[in-house]
């Protein structure tokens, strides 16, 4: 599941860098339209607190090493992808901006208070004003930042939208410009990679031979909020699978849906935060090692595995439970 929190340092440091250029550029417009408020002291701001926003208490997360720099509102993917509990994968952010995690009306914190009544994008765009309008009145001589991931930046390209004169930028990234061709490009993915590649691997494949395709546990359940598009091309996975199987009988090539669950590989998250929280979700209170997956299929393929065929079979140590 990609999404913000699993940024590389490298990425990460591209990201601050750009962002700096950004703020200086702030700065330097405010310089030509206002009076100057010189800076007195550094002082650290650190904040988590249900706030009152669109009517209902919604969770803010307010973190920076000086609360006279810049404010960057951070809108999370999903829905439902909330970044407020991964502090130090965003602490480099802290140096030079007033960093603004918020849970959104059904997502997090928000969702465990209020539940999920009553979010739809008008709404939820609507709080985010509500909030920067608040951010505008605490630190009133900072610049605010808008700043969108994945979902986030719908929500965040209508809040622009409306009123522009909030922000003094916007960033995006993952950025939606249409989601009917997210979707789209979604399932063109799965059909040329998964489909196309099973028919181009069965003409090689001898009598007997078998093809494994490794597909996810979110096939069987959503987990997180914000996994719904992601969940459903893995459930087409294992759906195709079952079809090939048919398509290949003749053949006498047996088709396998292997759906490991969090993994211990270059995609996990780097965050620790990340990882103890999902380590947790498991009854073995661990993420798999890929080992573990690599003896699965091992065996599978293997001349011991047998009568094995249009199957889908889970490997994540129960934590689809």
């Amino acid at each position: 599941m990609g999404k913000p929190a699993d940024l590389d340092q490298d990425r990460a440091a591209s990201v601050i860098s750009r962002m700096r250029h950004i703020a200086a550029s702030c700065v330097a417009l405010f310089l030509v339209a206002g009076p100057v408020h010189a800076q007195t002291s550094a002082q650290r701001v650190e904040e988590a607190s249900f706030m009152t926003i669109g009517g209902i208490e919604q969770w803010v997360t307010i973190r920076g090493d000086d609360r006279d720099n810049p404010v960057l509102l951070l809108l999370h993917g999903g829905p439902g992808d909330v970044q407020s509990p991964f502090v130090s994968t965003y602490a480099p952010y802290e140096k030079d901006f007033v960093l603004v995690p918020w849970d959104q009306r059904g997502a997090g914190r928000t969702f465990a208070k209020n539940g999920a009544a009553g979010v739809t994008r008008e709404s939820l765009i609507a709080d985010g004003l509500d909030l920067a309008e608040q951010l505008h009145k605490r630190f009133r001589r900072a610049p605010l930042i808008l700043f969108g991931h994945s979902w986030g930046s719908i929500i965040a390209t209508g809040m622009a939208q409306l009123r522009p004169e909030l922000f003094a930028a916007y960033v995006g990234t993952g950025q939606v410009s249409s989601w009917a061709d997210t979707v789209q490009f979604q399932f063109d993915f799965l059909r040329q990679r998964v489909f196309v590649a099973a028919k181009a691997a069965a003409r090689h494949l001898p009598p007997g031979g078998k093809m494994i395709v490794i597909g996810s546990n979110t096939a069987r359940r959503a987990f997180v909020p914000g996994a719904a598009v992601y969940g459903m091309t893995k459930a087409a996975v294992a759906r195709l699978v079952q079809g090939l199987a048919l398509d290949f009988a003749e053949k006498k090539i047996a088709v396998i849906d292997v759906q490991p669950g969090p993994t211990a590989t270059d995609m996990a998250p780097k965050d620790e935060a990340r990882r103890a929280w999902l380590a947790n979700a498991s009854p073995e209170k661990r993420i798999a090692d890929a080992d573990e997956i690599a003896r699965f299929v091992t065996h599978l393929a293997s001349p011991r595995s047998t009568y094995i065929n249009g199957v889908s079979l889970t490997i994540d140590g129960g934590f689809s439970a």
